[in-house]
């Protein structure tokens, strides 16, 4: 898929599905105010592309630690 941007903020989700790691060219996630409590761990993926990701006002309870490498 080409989707470069992706806005679910003020939405009250309550996941973000994996599959957003298949939207390659992604380049801004914002999924600010939610109720999401884990970051998948295939967000990774989107390493190279993404740019801007907002979580800000989310009740995180797990960052996966592939994130922190």
């Amino acid at each position: 898929a080409s989707l470069q941007y992706l806005d679910f903020s003020y939405n009250r989700v309550e996941f973000l599905p994996a599959m957003i790691a298949d939207l390659k060219l992604l380049r801004m996630l914002y999924a600010r105010d939610n109720l999401i409590q884990m970051i998948p761990v295939q967000l990774i993926d989107l390493a190279p592309t993404l740019v801007d990701l907002d979580l800000e006002d989310n009740p995180l309870q797990a960052v996966p630690p592939s994130v922190y490498q």
